[in-house]
């Protein structure tokens, strides 16, 4: 089963309110943010950057199906993906960034993946495929996210901005049967969602900062499944050398989605969280 979220037309209105407000937000910027624009920190002037790091990836949540047992009546079984699934240990997994900016304005790019072979123990239904025993499941995610910042607040130690962008997530979910060959189901979306959020930084020396992001889903629903988003990071970053900065960061992201899956009625929980840490070419 591969089925591919679509953005709604109510979803449209809002996209269209969120170009709207980003209009907006530029014009802000050029007022708050363009009273220090030049600099010697990382955001101000013409910046850029590319880093490369390992994130220690930790897989939570569950995969929730209704079944229909007779007219009318449901019973819903939980798939924990740790504990039926077997995804109950940290995986290392490539992450990527990239920045560029001309200050007050910054696009960015960021992308990391969970991949792991597991083996658990389920009896029940998985999105309408019912399992009985030692299962084997292979989960393999991948999440990409592009924004465009705005500094609402850009100072020599200090900058204050919004996010406007997307996230897509790959979710490629296999789970398979031990005992019975070719009792298989998986669970195959490519979720595409706007996100909007904000961001902040702040220098403490002249060769190290702090700050961090947020990004959340701004509406709830996306074709027929109802959705829910949230993505955050908080870091270090040292610039020992110029050109060169190590950073460590703590990334987490949360997915919700509610709906017909394969003709099941069924709900996801699942998160992904973990410590990243790289290094990065700063120019």
């Amino acid at each position: 089963m591969t089925s591919h979220f679509k953005i709604s037309g109510s979803s449209r209105v809002s996209l269209v309110r969120l170009s709207l407000l980003a209009a907006a937000l530029f014009g802000v910027a050029g007022g708050a943010g363009g009273c220090s624009l030049t600099g010697n920190s990382a955001w101000n002037g013409v910046h850029a950057s590319a880093g490369l790091g390992l994130q220690e990836v930790n897989l939570t949540g569950s995969i929730d199906t209704d079944t229909e047992v007779s007219p009318g009546v449901f019973v819903t079984t939980e798939f924990d993906l740790e504990d039926n699934g077997g995804q109950d240990s940290s995986q290392q997994a490539l992450y990527a960034s990239a920045q560029v900016g001309l200050a007050p304005i910054e696009f960015r790019v960021s992308a990391f993946e969970y991949s792991n072979d597991a083996s658990g123990i389920f009896t029940g239904d998985f999105l309408g495929t019912p399992f009985t025993g030692p299962v084997d499941t292979k989960f393999d995610i991948q999440a990409y996210k592009g924004t465009i910042g705005i500094d609402l607040l850009n100072l020599e130690r200090l900058r204050i901005g919004a996010l406007i962008g997307a996230t897509v997530l790959d979710l490629d979910l296999r789970v398979s049967s031990s005992l019975v060959p070719g009792t298989e189901e998986t669970l195959d979306e490519l979720v595409p969602a706007p996100v909007i959020g904000g961001r902040a930084d702040f220098k403490i020396t002249g060769w190290l900062r702090v700050g961090g992001e947020l990004t959340l889903l701004p509406i709830d629903e996306i074709e027929d499944f109802e959705v829910s988003f949230l993505d955050y990071e908080v870091g270090i970053h040292i610039e020992p050398f110029p050109y060169l900065e190590i950073f460590g960061l703590y990334r987490s992201l949360e997915l919700e989605v509610e709906g017909d899956i394969d003709g099941s009625n069924a709900s996801v929980d699942m998160g992904m969280s973990g410590p990243v840490f790289g290094v990065a070419i700063t120019f």
